[in-house]
């Protein structure tokens, strides 16, 4: 998924928006509706152009974790994981924002319906992983997603 995913995004971006990949050949399999991941990738894409506003680089990364116990405060589960990250080095987000992002309706911008994030939020959820982000002002931002894998890593 992801290096088809990448080929589209690097046709979408303006010209003075960068895309670095850091993609392994070969991610194990997880047990996921490939659509409405895909989906999920995009919206955290496009916020990351948006971010970006006329210029700017966006890494997509991705890899193997094995989580060595339960990590309650992720909700997440010992075991293997495909991380996929997508980070900006845009604007970031406000520190009195960052709790609110994944709340429906909630939104920075003007044109925004706060849909988004929540929406990719909850397909990470609805497939046993999670979405966490990391930013501050002036940073941008990395966001962060757990999947399950079908495989040992």
């Amino acid at each position: 998924i992801l290096h088809s995913l990448s080929e589209t995004w690097k046709k979408q971006l303006p010209e003075s928006i960068r895309l670095q990949l850091d993609l392994p050949e070969h991610l194990p399999a997880c047990h996921c509706d490939s659509q409405k991941i895909q989906h999920a990738l995009n919206i955290l894409f496009e916020n990351a152009v948006e971010a970006c506003q006329s210029s700017g680089l966006i890494v997509l990364q991705a890899s193997t974790e094995y989580l060595q116990q339960d990590m309650p405060e992720r909700h997440l589960k010992k075991g293997g994981y495909i991380k996929i990250s997508i980070q900006d080095d845009g604007e970031g987000i406000k520190r009195s924002e960052i709790d609110k992002i994944f709340e429906p309706f909630f939104s920075t911008k003007f044109t925004g319906r706060g849909l988004g994030l929540p929406a990719a939020h909850g397909i990470i959820k609805q497939h046993g992983g999670n979405l966490y982000v990391q930013s501050g002002e002036g940073k941008g931002a990395i966001f962060t997603i757990f999947l399950p894998s079908l495989e040992a890593t």
